[in-house]
């Protein structure tokens, strides 16, 4: 087949094979924002537990409802949380940050926010914004925040009984607290009792 010079007239066949091409295209360029919106409903779905009409666990829900893995689903929602974070980065420095996939910021998943922010900004020093520079990053600063220590599980008496809360090396790395951890588990308990 010939090769058609610019400005040539296409056939009606050659349009509906454009049509359908470029359709594909818009397609995938579409396909990332709407796994960030895919990402922030999960996320809902599961602080608020809306599934439990439906399903008994997270993990059960998302496999009958969506076909996909409990640990897919988090990904899509830690993915959601951390674009979130680069657009911030992005307004916050003035500089366009290009849409990146999901894959690209899993490095990122288990930092903290500002953490995640610092790492989008060295990597974008670093010659650009690539899941390399990304991964490099984001490893120095996990590092960094694995060496940070866990603290003492806090026992409270209460009439009746006792509390124990323990905050573990992801809850540290998100700046929880005993009042924070304690505020989701009577919201928990509460669903729990409904």
């Amino acid at each position: 087949m010939k090769a058609k010079t610019a400005g040539g007239a296409l056939t009606d066949t050659e349009r509906t094979i454009l049509a359908r091409l470029e359709s594909a295209v818009d397609e995938v360029l579409d396909a990332i924002p709407m796994m960030i919106e895919a990402g922030k409903a999960l996320s809902e779905i599961k602080g608020k537990q809306l599934y439990r009409d439906q399903a008994k666990t997270w993990q059960s829900y998302v496999d009958q409802r969506f076909r996909m893995t409990a640990r897919r689903a988090d990904q899509l929602i830690v993915f959601a949380g951390l674009t979130a974070a680069i657009e911030a980065v992005s307004e916050e420095s003035g500089t366009v940050v290009p849409v990146l996939s999901e894959r690209a910021v899993r490095p990122l998943a288990g930092l903290a926010v500002e953490d995640a922010k610092e790492a989008i900004r060295e990597a974008a020093a670093d010659g650009g914004l690539t899941p390399r520079s990304i991964g490099k990053a984001a490893s120095s600063r996990k590092a960094k925040s694995r060496k940070a220590s866990v603290p003492r599980p806090v026992r409270l008496r209460v009439p009746g009984g006792i509390v124990t809360i323990e905050i573990n090396r992801a809850g540290v790395a998100a700046g929880a607290t005993v009042a924070t951890l304690l505020t989701a588990a009577i919201e928990a308990a509460s669903r729990e009792a409904a």
